[in-house]
Formats: C-alpha cells, sequence, structure tokens
C-alpha cells in the first residue's frame, strides 16, 4: 500500500496528529514498520513518545535491535517493560543474550516466564540449551515432568541419556510412555535396543 503525505489516508491521520492523538501517531508508525520504512516508524513511535505514550516502546526497541542498536534498543525495551509491556522481557533478553550478557538476559527471562508471557519457559528452556546451563535445564524441565509435560519427560530421558545414565533417562521415558506419548514409547525402544552404550549408573 502506499502511503506518503498525498493519500487520504495519510492526510487523515496528520490531522489526528495535528489535534494531538498519540495513538494516531503509533499506527502511522506501525504502517511504515509494516512497509519496512524504518526510519519513519522510528520517528513517529518517538513522537509519541515525546508525549508520554509508551504503547509502541517495545517495536522501537525492536527496530533498534535490528539494526545492531545495542544501547537504543534496550533502552526502549526497559521503558516497555516499565510501563507494563511485559511482550519486552523476551525481547531484551534475547537482545542481552546476543550481545554475550547470559546473566542478565537469565534475568528477564525469568521475568518472563513469572509474568506468564507467551512461550516463556520454552524460550527460558532454550537459552539454558544453547548456553550449555544443562543442570537448570533439568530443574525446568523437572518441574514440568513432575506436573504431568509428558515433552518434559522426553526431553529428561533424552537429556539423561546423553549424560550416560540410563536408568534415569530409562524411568523418564517410561512415565510418559505409561501416559500414552507415543514418542517416549519408541524413545524406549532406542534406548533399550543402544543400551550397551550406556553405563549402568
Amino acid at each position: 500500500m502506499e502511503f506518503n503525505e498525498n493519500t487520504k489516508l495519510f492526510q487523515k491521520y496528520m490531522e489526528r496528529i495535528r489535534n494531538g492523538d498519540t495513538e494516531a501517531m503509533n499506527e502511522m508508525g506501525l504502517i511504515f514498520q509494516n512497509s519496512k520504512d524504518n526510519e519513519n516508524a522510528k520517528k513517529w513511535y518517538l513522537r509519541a513518545i515525546e508525549k508520554n505514550d509508551f504503547s509502541y516502546a517495545n517495536n522501537l526497541g525492536y527496530l533498534y535491535a535490528g539494526e545492531k542498536d545495542y544501547e537504543n534498543a534496550k533502552k526502549y525495551y526497559l521503558i516497555a517493560i516499565e510501563h507494563n509491556d511485559f511482550n519486552a522481557l523476551t525481547n531484551l533478553a534475547v537482545l542481552l543474550q546476543d550481545n554475550k550478557k547470559f546473566e542478565e538476559a537469565e534475568k528477564f527471562y525469568l521475568k518472563a516466564v513469572e509474568k506468564n508471557c507467551e512461550n516463556a519457559k520454552n524460550n527460558l528452556l532454550i537459552f539454558y540449551n544453547e548456553t550449555k546451563q544443562t543442570q537448570k535445564e533439568k530443574k525446568v524441565y523437572s518441574q514440568m515432568a513432575w506436573g504431568g509435560d509428558t515433552n518434559a519427560m522426553n526431553h529428561l530421558g533424552m537429556i539423561y541419556a546423553g549424560e550416560g545414565k540410563y536408568h534415569e533417562s530409562e524411568e523418564w521415558f517410561l512415565k510418559a510412555a505409561a501416559l500414552g506419548d507415543k514418542h517416549a514409547k519408541k524413545n524406549l525402544k532406542i534406548l533399550r535396543d543402544n543400551k550397551h552404550k550406556f553405563s549402568k549408573k
């Protein structure tokens, strides 16, 4: 969609903006963002923020992150979080992880879990896996598994198998299989077929 100062839609937005409508500023920013015009998107998000409307601070942080502008990305993610946009928690965690600030990243992944953000626990587990924090990964999977999550049971089984702990691995696959999980049954068969490869600790 063509969207510039010559279109009627643009002119309608400008009329609203002249009347101090920050929602229109943010909507204008979103239109430009969706059109990959990041400079104009940033311009309008910033106009709204200057008027104390922080609704799209998370979007602004995301734009800066895409440009590898770490300081501004972090700044606007934190502003979004401060104004209860908790979607920014995971975005900030990813930004910090990408910049090797793992302790700080973990803090925000955990906050996202506390706020029940979408996919927060899964993102935390991926983080632990990617940063080789196996004990923490196992702890989270264990909590989920004891709550009846068969996917978590399978993951625990695979982690223990990878550590050479046959009995622990078999135990978790058996628990998941008993709950009717087909993947666990396949994993159990593979584990038993390759039993000789695992230590009998």
